[in-house]
This record gives structure tokens, sequence and C-alpha cells, in this order.
């Protein structure tokens, strides 16, 4: 029996959808709806393999914020190189390893996912489904415990293939992962290397850290400190493994190390113009650069990151790409709005009520601000003035919010049947609320179109 839930959550028509939403404007689209600017995501997109090219480094796209194909199709790029993404959710995996021919540029490229969990064994059936799917070198699996090792095998009879493995490694974090130097990582791979290599069902290609603290850093220089000591720990597991292979007369290999997050991978995305001698930040620059140089001459270097092409509040507030290395980071690099109408309004309070909530905006806190989302320039009176809104979601419940004023003295003008756009807090939970797909709209278009739905982008639901 195919364990698979996916097909318990089918998805909508593409078809259906842009006969509905394409040509309308935002102002006549029912509420919530869940906004995406495709020319934002383009850009962000471009940006990041640029980087890693420039750099001589790869890139894993991770999915689970977006979802999509498309957002995948402009995430992997046109190179004929592996497309390597990471997957949230078997669900994700399912879709997108199903599907590759809509997403991924030619037939000939070969793809590369990898169930970016630590192995539950429960789902061994679904995976070895999922790897017999994707073919040799298609799926690989993540593991932090020796115990997940046994549902490796089963997978590996269960799709005729053998299953490329990444150890997790914990380098900081704390939510998941082996650290490096321990007697449970050293377990985990001699258990690979007695066991599971030489009977050709699995073998070790490398290791995976996620900075999700980076989430806490206030500077470009942070998150780039962070992604260095990333990259030093997953060098130090690296190493513990090829005297391990030793032992073993396994053969030696080039690993891969693939770090990052949002913030530490965005944190290089304009590293190289600040090693000119005039640059204040020439030295720190230099000397990560010089850092990467060394660990490529050994391991291949992968950057992973999921939100970059969306964007958020969160994001913001890290300021990865201010002050020291990169550009500034605006609230118009944001391509994720939710769109929602107000229910009333309360002047002697300066208070509105959305008919949004929690299930539709999130409730993911923001550092910089006590807020649940705030409400951009679009239709209010602050457009006009090209003013912030002063507008916050202030208190929210599961479906409907209260707007606040936010910082200022003075706020935006708003009348009951108004429609808003709000920035969310955490665009990979704002997205995913009960919205199936989003209304795809373009900033690059003549001002006039810009608030017209011109596609619609599915997303693929359940676990």
């Amino acid at each position: 029996m195919d364990d698979s839930t996916s097909a318990l959550y089918p998805r909508p028509s593409k078809t259906l959808l842009q006969e509905a939403y394409v040509g309308k404007p935002l102002k006549d689209i029912p509420t919530p709806a869940a906004v995406l600017d495709r020319a934002i995501v383009q850009r962000h997109c471009q940006k990041m393999l640029q980087t890693c090219k420039h750099l001589g480094i790869d890139f894993r796209a991770h999915v689970k914020t977006h979802k999509t194909a498309e957002v995948t199709r402009l995430q992997i790029g046109n190179s004929k190189t592996p497309a390597r993404i990471v997957v949230s959710t078997l669900a994700e995996a399912e879709y997108l390893i199903g599907s590759r021919y809509e997403w991924i540029n030619g037939s000939e490229r070969q793809i590369h996912v990898l169930y970016g969990v630590p192995l539950p064994p429960s789902q061994a059936q679904r995976l070895g489904s999922l790897a017999r799917m994707g073919g040799h070198g298609g799926l690989s699996l993540l593991i932090d415990h020796v115990d997940q090792l046994n549902a490796v095998q089963i997978i590996r009879d269960l799709s005729g293939y053998m299953i490329d493995l990444f150890i997790k490694v914990d380098t900081g974090y704390h939510r998941a992962g082996v650290e490096p130097g321990t007697i449970e990582l050293e377990s985990i791979i001699h258990h690979i290397s007695a066991t599971l290599e030489p009977s050709g069902r699995a073998r070790l290609c490398g290791f995976y850290s996620h900075a999700g603290h980076s989430y806490n850093t206030e500077t470009t220089l942070g998150s780039l400190d962070l992604l260095q000591e990333e990259i030093e720990g997953l060098i130090r597991a690296a190493e513990t493994a090829s005297n391990i292979l030793e032992q073993y007369d396994n053969a030696t290999r080039n690993f891969v190390l693939s770090v990052g997050a949002t913030p530490t991978a965005t944190s290089v995305q304009d590293i190289n113009r600040n090693v000119n001698p005039g640059s204040k930040f020439s030295d720190q620059a230099h000397s990560f650069l010089n850092f990467l140089e060394r660990s490529k001459s050994t391991y291949s270097i992968e950057l992973h990151a999921g939100v970059y092409p969306i964007l958020d509040l969160q994001q913001l507030a890290t300021r990865t790409k201010s002050q020291a290395l990169c550009t500034e980071l605006l609230t118009s690099d944001i391509a994720l709005t939710i769109l929602a109408e107000i229910a009333s309004v309360y002047p002697d309070r300066e208070e509105a009520l959305l008919a949004a909530g929690t299930l539709a905006l999130g409730r993911e806190p923001c550092k910089s601000y006590p807020g649940w989302g705030k409400v951009t320039p679009w239709n209010t009176t602050a457009a006009e003035s090209g003013k912030s809104t002063n507008l916050m979601v202030g208190r929210i419940s599961q479906e409907h919010a209260i707007l606040t004023r936010d910082e200022g003295s003075d706020c935006a003008e708003l009348h009951v049947g108004q429609k808003v756009r709000i920035w969310p807090n955490h665009a990979c939970v704002a997205g995913a609320g009960g919205y199936g797909w989003y209304l795809i709209v373009d900033s690059t278009l003549p001002e006039d179109q810009r608030d017209t739905v011109v596609d619609v982008w599915v997303r693929c639901r359940g676990w």
C-alpha cells in the first residue's frame, strides 16, 4: 500500500484559477489572498545564483517557503548542472519529483532532492517510492542518529538504488543534528562505514548544517561570522569521517559541506565589492574569501536558503543586507503581501478591524517591533504622500486582527470595505495558512498594470 498522503490534497486546476483571476485588479479580488510579486522573486533568485557562481560554490534551493514549481524553476536557473533542492515535507518531494519536467530546464538535467528532516523511520515506504521515482542520486537523506540507519536499508531495498546520506551537524542552533567531535557522530559514521557502504545500500556524501540562530544577528558581519563557523564545524565533522573511513579501507571522497540560512547566505551576495582597499570592511571580506578558497581546495561547498526569494519583516530585522557588505534591504524587497479587507474602524481608538487573522497572516514575532505584520502604503492615503502608513497588526485572533498605530505621529486613514496589503513577519508561515495558490503581480510592468493579476502559482499541500 502506498502511504503517500499527497493524493488526499489534490491541487486545483491552474487553468481554472487563471480563468478566474488573471486580468483582475487586486481591489476586486476576494480576501484574504496571498499576493506574490514575480519581478522581486526573479531578482532575488538571479542574485543568489550569480553570487554562488562568482564564488565557485554550489547552491541548493530550499522550497519550503513557497512550495511551487514556478519559484523552484527560478531558484535553480538555466544551468546544465544538477538541480539541487531541499524539502521539508515528503509532499514537497512527491510534488517536485513527480512534476520535475514542469520546472526543470531540459529533460537531461539531473535532480538531487534532499529530504531536509532527520529521517523518521515510519516514512521508509514513501521514501522508498520517492527514491525509485528519482532514480540514481535523485533522493538524499539526512541522518543525525544511528537508530535511523535501519530505515535506510529498507529504503534502499524498496527503491533499488544506493542512498546518498548527509549527516546533520549542529553548529550552534541546537534544533537538530549531532555536534562535531562527539561519540554520537562517530557512531553514525562507523555504522555507515562498516555496514551500509560495504553492502552498497548507502554512501556518506556530505554534511549539512542550518544556521537558524543567524536570525538573531543584527549585522551582515555577524551573519558572515556564523557562516564561517558553520563551515568550520562541518570541516571538523568531515575530518572525523575521513579518519574513520580509512579504518574500513573505504574510499576517500570530496565531501559536500552544505551550509546556510537566508541571513548567512545573503551575507556574501555583495562581498566582492568590499575587498577593494578603499572599503571599510576590506579586512573582513578578504579573510572570509581566503578561508572559503582554502575550504574549497578539499571540500565541495554549497549554500542553501529558503525564504530569500520572497523575504519578510524578520529578514529586514536581521539587516543582512545593510551596513557592511551588502546593499540595504528594504520593504520594497519583500515579494509577499497578504491582501485583506477592513471590516470596521474605531476612530476614537485609532484602530481598525481586519478580516484576516492568525490563519491568514501567521503569528510569528519580529524582533524589530511588537506587531504581527505591517500595513503597506498600497491603496491608502500614505501612498499619495509617499510615507509609511504607521499601522501594524497590533492584536490578532484566529480570523480577525486589530490594526493599531505603529510609529510616528500620523497614521493612514482607513474606511470600511477598504482593501489593504500586509507585509508579513514570516513568509514561510504567512504564505501557508489556507492558501492553495499565490496571485501573481509584476512591479516591472507599466504603473497602471502593476496591481493586475498576471498569473496564478499553485502550492503543494500536506506533509
